[in-house]
């Protein structure tokens, strides 16, 4: 009975990098890393994650990096933020039509949710790019040690952090983005470990941001509850895509597994890590072209046994906690799940609503702790929602 019975990981996409204007890469004179797209960004780019939320249900997260709609110059004379830090004006550069157009896009698309991510993704010192991570700089502020490896970067304090989050917010109020941005995703990695980061929870919490995504090689496993925030891991990326690749077939792409990758353990995963060029073409009328292509493969990923689509970042971090802290005790007609370890975690932004998914041919009957109902029917198994009535177990009859 083991295996014909799973809470299965909600997948959720996460795609990095919107908001930038200008998308080339330009490292090579020690400006930001942008998204790598060789074209400028407009309002048909967001239209497509839209649309690819849409056609599957889900508000697609998007950290957002909002450097470039800086039309007030807030980022002039801010220590490290920018490449250019005395002389910066990104106000004239500003195509104000197009920002327009875009914004106008961005606020309405119902399918789309943005992620705190970042100011211009990078850290400065005195115009030299020193790492393309934000939120962690060098041991050594050497020039010789541009972009370090990730061994030798260590987590800015939390005054430094709180100060880009602040002027992240004070840009977006700037133009009246007025979508609650609840997440946030620091760009690049996290580097470190768990006590060492613990203090950037403050800040998240500070301005609602109570779910967290990223690469962290400290977690090593689907999710953890750090002082409140549920972090969901994505340190291993769900399909071997260039972080700057457009015109990608999405019927080329491999499915979900949760085999082992390389030995690495958090194999386990329910964040589809990508970039915003990864559903874009070079001609941004054409991106709709691939649209059927990226529904098949998203709808393709909810027909394996352990995986459902998630409805949003916090319906895929809340099903992560119940899936890695449940307990399911095994009975001759059925099973209890305890949900001690998952109550005392402390997660805010917890559900009292998870799912499980059980093989065609066992029909469960909630005998306590919940209310079930019919989620959704796939071709080999069903998948139930459990409303849970306030016990710190669930009991379940199978016949």
């Amino acid at each position: 009975m083991e295996n014909r019975i799973v809470l299965p990981v909600a997948l959720q996409i996460v795609t990095d990098d919107i908001g930038w204007f200008n998308g080339r890469d330009i490292r090579c004179s020690d400006g930001p890393s942008r998204t790598g797209m060789p074209r400028r960004h407009c309002a048909e780019d967001y239209a497509m994650l839209n649309a690819i939320g849409k056609s599957i249900g889900q508000r697609i997260n998007a950290p957002l990096v909002i450097g470039e709609w800086d039309k007030k110059n807030r980022l002039r004379g801010m220590p490290h933020a920018s490449y250019n830090e005395a002389g910066w004006d990104m106000a004239s550069e500003i195509d104000y039509a197009e920002a327009e157009r875009c914004f106008d896009v961005m606020e309405k698309a119902e399918y789309l949710e943005y992620g705190f991510h970042g100011l211009l993704h990078g850290y400065w010192q005195d115009g030299i790019s020193l790492a393309d991570q934000e939120f962690s700089y060098p041991r050594s502020l050497d020039y010789k040690t541009k972009y370090a490896p990730a061994s030798w970067l260590v987590p800015v304090d939390n005054a430094y952090l709180e100060s880009h989050v602040e002027t992240f917010f004070e840009i977006y109020n700037d133009w009246g983005f007025k979508k609650k941005i609840r997440s946030f995703t620091s760009p690049s990695s996290v580097q470190g470990g768990i006590e060492e980061n613990r203090h950037m929870t403050a800040t998240m919490k500070k301005y609602g941001m109570i779910y967290w995504s990223n690469q962290w090689r400290a977690v090593k496993n689907l999710c953890e509850v750090i002082d409140g925030v549920i972090f969901v891991n994505k340190a291993i990326k769900q399909q071997p895509i260039p972080w700057e690749a457009y015109g990608v077939d999405p019927d080329t792409l491999c499915d979900y597994s949760f085999a082992f990758n390389n030995g690495i353990e958090h194999a386990e995963r329910a964040i589809y890590g990508s970039h915003w060029p990864n559903f874009l073409q070079l001609n941004p009328l054409r991106n709709t072209d691939t649209l059927d292509a990226w529904t098949r493969h998203f709808k393709k990923q909810a027909e394996i046994f352990g995986v459902m689509l998630s409805k949003d970042i916090a319906f895929c971090a809340s099903q992560a906690v119940y899936r890695k802290r449940s307990v399911l005790e095994y009975r001759k007609d059925g099973l209890v799940i305890d949900l001690a370890a998952v109550d005392g975690a402390g997660a805010l932004g917890l559900s009292d609503t998870f799912h499980i998914s059980i093989e065609n041919g066992l029909k469960p009957v909630c005998t306590k702790g919940a209310s079930l109902s019919l989620y959704e029917t796939r071709e080999n198994f069903t998948t139930y929602a459990l409303k849970r009535t306030g016990e710190p177990f669930v009991a379940l009859t199978l016949k």
